[in-house]
């Protein structure tokens, strides 16, 4: 996984300069590379399953299949 220097300098932007966190929510976004979720939600999904990266993809994931189930 290649990542740019502003992709870094975002991430730890958005995570209060938590190296740790920063690198879960550059996985997540990498993970997601589909448009599923912006860095917002990412951030959101990664803090509401205790930056577990796996659980955050799935939260987000299933949470998109209930709403495709919606319409």
């Amino acid at each position: 996984m290649q990542v740019t220097v502003d992709e870094c300098m975002d991430a730890l932007s958005e995570t209060q300069w938590d190296v740790h966190n920063a690198i879960k929510l550059v996985k997540l976004g990498h993970l997601l590379n589909t448009g599923l979720a912006d860095k917002q939600t990412c951030k959101h999904a990664l803090m509401s399953c205790q930056w577990n990266v796996q659980d955050a993809a799935t939260f987000l994931l299933n949470g998109q299949q209930r709403h495709a189930a919606d319409i």
